[in-house]
């Protein structure tokens, strides 16, 4: 099986993208998570996968609650032996996957989809939610640096999706996403622009 992880900020577009993904013809792990937002329906963010992580990072300080990270790969590698064979790539997302790409990278050998979008953005978004503060810019600042580091000094393959390119050209984006994570001609990429132009 292959795996794709969508990265990024809360209110960062990582949903929009998930969910094209799944529109494409990607797998994601059901029951979805979510959040009650009229804008944001469907966050495509697998429940068991939150649980997990939540077991094992802080969502509101954005830190591992242990120092013993093996502890968290025996997690990972769990959840992906108890996952059933799928034809297509399955996908996953989460912020706080941001936390731990050294450790989803070695589990998985994922390709990542990393969303990125200004981060007075995100805090536009989270204002308008009534989010805590570690949903906003400065969580955002904390989970870009992390991708960035991960990003410059790791091998794994990753598309650096720009989030407001995504919506200013989606069918070029949309396509190139399709073939990073090997859809190729099998994506539905209409019914993914569909998504993105409605989202």
């Amino acid at each position: 099986m292959s795996f794709i992880f969508v990265v990024g900020a809360w209110g960062g577009g990582t949903s929009a993208v998930a969910g094209a993904l799944h529109k494409m013809g990607c797998t994601g792990v059901e029951p979805f998570f979510g959040i009650g937002d009229p804008r944001t329906k469907n966050t495509f963010e697998s429940r068991a996968y939150r649980a997990l992580l939540l077991k094992h990072l802080s969502e509101q300080h954005l830190r591992p609650l242990t120092q013993d990270r093996s502890e968290i790969v025996q997690a990972l590698k769990e959840f992906r032996d108890k996952l059933p064979p799928t034809a297509t790539p399955i996908f996953l997302k989460h912020p706080l996957s941001a936390l731990i790409l050294p450790e989803i990278a070695e589990v998985f050998s994922p390709r990542f989809v990393f969303v990125f979008r200004p981060v007075a953005d995100v805090e536009t978004s989270r204002l308008r939610r009534g989010w805590g503060e570690h949903f906003g810019a400065k969580g955002a600042s904390i989970l870009f640096g992390q991708m960035m580091r991960f990003y410059i000094n790791g091998t794994a393959e990753i598309f650096m999706l720009r989030y407001p390119m995504l919506l200013a050209n989606p069918r070029l984006l949309l396509n190139a996403m399709a073939n990073f994570v090997e859809l190729g001609p099998k994506a539905n990429i209409e019914a993914a622009l569909d998504f993105i132009r409605r989202d």
